[in-house]
Formats: structure tokens, sequence, C-alpha cells
């Protein structure tokens, strides 16, 4: 996932990661990307007799400053601690 509200590195970026052969889903601000990773199901896969569980997105690349909501923020609701909560 690629986290960027500037929409020229947004599109290099987006470019760049395509052309490593990245499946891309691109949003502008931490809002976006906390909504579609929240929804977003972790899926079970059994891997030599295992069963793990594999979310989707294998990176999420994040602007740290965006409007609505910054990289930041976005990242302490995604993991949050003892304390936070």
């Amino acid at each position: 996932m690629l986290v960027e509200d500037d929409p020229v590195i947004r599109k290099m970026v987006h470019r760049m990661l395509l052309n490593m052969n990245c499946e891309v889903t691109v949003t502008s601000n931490g809002r976006e990307a906390l909504d579609i990773l929240q929804r977003t199901p972790v899926v079970e896969h059994d891997i030599d007799d295992k069963h793990e569980f594999l979310a989707q997105f294998d990176l999420v690349l994040m602007d740290l400053h965006m409007p609505v909501m910054d990289g930041t923020h976005a990242v302490w609701f995604l993991f949050p601690t003892p304390s936070r909560l």
C-alpha cells in the first residue's frame, strides 16, 4: 500500500513499484489507509501443514505529513500499545 498526499510523488512511487512487479493499493491520507487496512481480511494459508495467517499487504509506505490523518497517527491507531488504550 502506498499512502501519499502529493499527486506527483504518489504517481512517481506508484510507477516505481509497478515496475518492480508490485501490486499497489494507493490512498492519499492516513484515514483512507486505515479504512482499507481495517476492512481487509487476514487470510489463512496452509503452508507445510501449518496454518498461517497472512495479511493482504506485505508493506505499507506512508508519508508522515498528510491532511485528514498523518502517517504518525495512522500507525498509532494500527499498533496501539496497552498504555494508549
